[in-house]
C-alpha cells in the first residue's frame, strides 16, 4: 500500500532532493541521428523514440536518492518544438514524458518513501515585452502555449508543475495563467513551482 503523503506534504516535511539535468545527461550518451529522428538537439523527441533511455535516466536519479524527477520536457512547449518541426507532436510528447517519469517514480516508491514527478515547463525564448520582432509574442499566446503543455503533463500523471529557468516576469505570469487554464480544462489542481 502506497503512502498517502502528498507532494506538498513532502515539501513541508523535509529537504527534498530533485534529480539532475536530464538534457545534459542525454546529450552525454552519444546518441545517433536515428535516436532523434533527425532532430538532433531535441531531447524531448526521445520520449517517443527512446522511452527506455528516458526511463533508465529517471531510474538512475531515483536510485541515487532523488525524491522527485522532472519530466523530459524542458523544451516541450509548442513554440520550442516548432523549432524542430515537431509542433504537432506537442501533446503526445508531453503525455509520454509524464507517463515515463510516473512509471519510474512509481517503481521506486515505497510506503515509507514515495517518489514524485514534476512536469518541467521551460522558457519559450519569446518575450511579451520585446521590441525585437523576432522575439516578440503576446501574453495570450504564451498563456495558450504553456496551457497546452501543462495539459499534456497533467494527463500523463505529474504531481506538480514547474515553470523552470524563468527570467521574464511577464512570461512567468502568462505561464501561471496558462497552467490554471489547464487545471480548469482537466478538472484538477496541482502545486505550481517557479524558479
Amino acid at each position: 500500500m502506497m503512502s498517502e503523503l502528498t507532494f506538498l506534504e513532502l515539501l513541508r516535511s523535509k529537504r527534498v532532493l530533485f534529480d539532475g539535468a536530464m538534457g545534459t545527461l542525454l546529450l552525454s550518451k552519444n546518441l545517433g541521428a536515428q535516436d532523434y529522428e533527425g532532430k538532433e538537439g531535441c531531447c524531448e523527441i526521445l520520449n517517443l523514440t527512446r522511452p527506455d533511455l528516458i526511463e533508465e535516466s529517471h531510474g538512475n536519479y531515483l536510485e541515487a536518492g532523488a525524491d522527485v524527477v522532472e519530466t523530459n520536457t524542458f523544451q516541450g512547449s509548442r513554440l520550442k518544438l516548432e523549432e524542430f518541426g515537431l509542433g504537432e507532436k506537442t501533446h503526445e510528447i508531453n503525455v509520454a514524458a509524464a507517463r515515463i517519469a510516473r512509471k519510474a517514480a512509481d517503481s521506486f516508491s515505497t510506503p515509507d518513501r514515495p517518489r514524485f514527478v514534476v512536469g518541467s515547463i521551460g522558457p519559450t525564448a519569446k518575450l511579451p515585452s520585446s521590441s525585437d520582432p523576432e522575439l516578440t509574442i503576446s501574453f495570450s499566446r504564451i498563456r495558450e502555449v504553456l496551457s497546452e503543455q501543462a495539459a499534456g503533463l497533467i494527463e500523463g500523471g505529474v504531481d506538480a508543475l514547474l515553470l523552470e529557468t524563468q527570467q521574464v516576469i511577464l512570461e512567468t505570469r502568462a505561464g501561471i495563467f496558462g497552467i490554471r487554464d489547464a487545471f480548469k480544462d482537466k478538472g484538477t489542481e496541482l502545486p505550481i513551482l517557479v524558479h
